[in-house]
């Protein structure tokens, strides 16, 4: 059933964001299955749904999930640094959900920030901390947690990378 969704998503496109509401329960619902194959496509129509459906960042973060969130979230960093106008949102406006979504993983310790997914995830931050009024109003959305989550990712990330070179 899970594939037939994912089909049914990626080959009607936004087209099929009206019926979300039918589809999405059932798809959140198996991104936690034992089954590592039904996690995987589950996960799979839920990047497709985020690329074409509405409340796209519903589902977000994923917490519990070390398996898939790499996955899921590698994902939303190929549509972030694509661009992609239903993940920014008009204006970018979706920056500080964004900006939280990552932090999120960080606290929760999903992604490890010394991986690609992980350096991809804070690059994306780093380039939003470049325009100083645009952070702060996504910081202002972060708990002391989260912002302690991203500072220690950052400490992570540039003590491997000097150790490396």
């Amino acid at each position: 059933m899970i594939i037939f969704l994912d089909l049914l998503l990626e080959f009607c496109g936004p087209a099929s964001a009206p019926y979300q509401q039918f589809f999405t329960p059932a798809l959140l619902q198996y991104v936690s299955d034992k089954s590592p194959e039904v996690r995987q496509a589950a996960a799979y129509g839920c990047g497709v749904l985020g690329q074409f459906g509405g409340e796209q960042f519903s589902w977000l973060p994923v917490t519990e999930d070390s398996d898939e969130a790499p996955h899921i979230y590698g994902y939303l960093c190929d549509l972030i640094q694509a661009n992609h106008p239903i993940v920014l949102g008009a204006n970018n406006c979706n920056l500080p959900r964004i900006v939280f979504i990552i932090a999120q993983a960080f606290v929760n310790k999903v992604v490890d920030a010394v991986s690609e997914v992980g350096s991809r995830m804070l690059a994306i931050v780093k380039q939003v901390e470049s325009n100083p009024e645009v952070f702060q109003v996504c910081a202002s959305q972060l708990t002391p947690e989260m912002q302690h989550a991203l500072q220690e990712a950052y400490r992570e990330l540039a003590s491997a990378t000097s150790a490396q070179g």
